[in-house]
């Protein structure tokens, strides 16, 4: 029977370890560069308006809703589809996009006068 000492099988099992490791990071970077780069639209309220007022998303899209005026708002879909809750001066949140091409009416639900559409195509 061979003796191996306790140092060698040290050796081995750091090897392995290092060898585990390496190969799950080659994966998840080749992962990484292998997927599109995935897509954020943005909104800016200011003026008590939304910036761009029509805006065309794909399917799932993030868009990230940014409060650039001196009072709250909400960007709220007619039929609650989608809101962002309440925005603070200089706040910002992300909605998604439904996921089923359409045109999506928006108000903020404190001023009901501000509008806006999300296109889904």
């Amino acid at each position: 029977m061979i003796r191996v000492s306790l140092r060698t099988k040290w050796l081995a099992g750091t090897l392995l370890a290092i060898l585990f490791v390496a190969a799950v990071w080659t994966l998840a970077v080749v992962t990484n560069e292998s997927s599109p780069p995935s897509r954020v639209a943005h909104i800016t309220i200011h003026d008590y308006m939304f910036s761009p007022m029509k805006l065309v998303v794909q399917p799932g899209e993030h868009i990230v809703v940014k409060n650039d005026d001196s009072v709250v708002h909400t960007l709220t879909s007619i039929d609650d589809r989608f809101a962002s809750g309440l925005l603070a001066p200089g706040y910002s949140d992300t909605i998604e996009a439904p996921s089923t091409p359409g045109t999506y009416d928006y108000i903020c639900t404190i001023h009901r006068y501000m509008f806006g559409e999300i296109i889904v195509k």
